[in-house]
């Protein structure tokens, strides 16, 4: 909740996930009192190796107190992926 500046008493996705040929575009909000290199979109094949390697982010709009952020992650080949926003120590 923190990251999403979001209510811990409500339920609710922040999180969408948009697939268009070999790009993976994942939309969700980020707190402005949570610090940009402290989070990062992650993917990998598996669901124990993650990278952020090809990973392109960008702000695409303001609310105020939090920030909604577009992710790219190719995909080329056709492969399966999985991907995750992944707050960092």
């Amino acid at each position: 909740e923190f990251l999403f500046g979001s209510d811990p008493g409500v339920s609710d996705d922040p999180v969408s996930v948009e697939r268009e040929e070999d790009v993976i575009y994942v939309t969700y909000p980020r707190s402005k009192s949570f610090s940009p290199e402290k989070v990062e979109v992650q993917w990998g094949t598996d669901l124990e190796n993650w990278t952020a390697e090809g990973v392109v982010e960008s702000v695409v709009d303001d609310l105020g107190t939090v920030e909604i952020i577009r992710a790219s992650v190719p995909t080329s080949g056709g492969r399966r992926v999985f991907v995750r926003p992944n707050a960092l120590e």
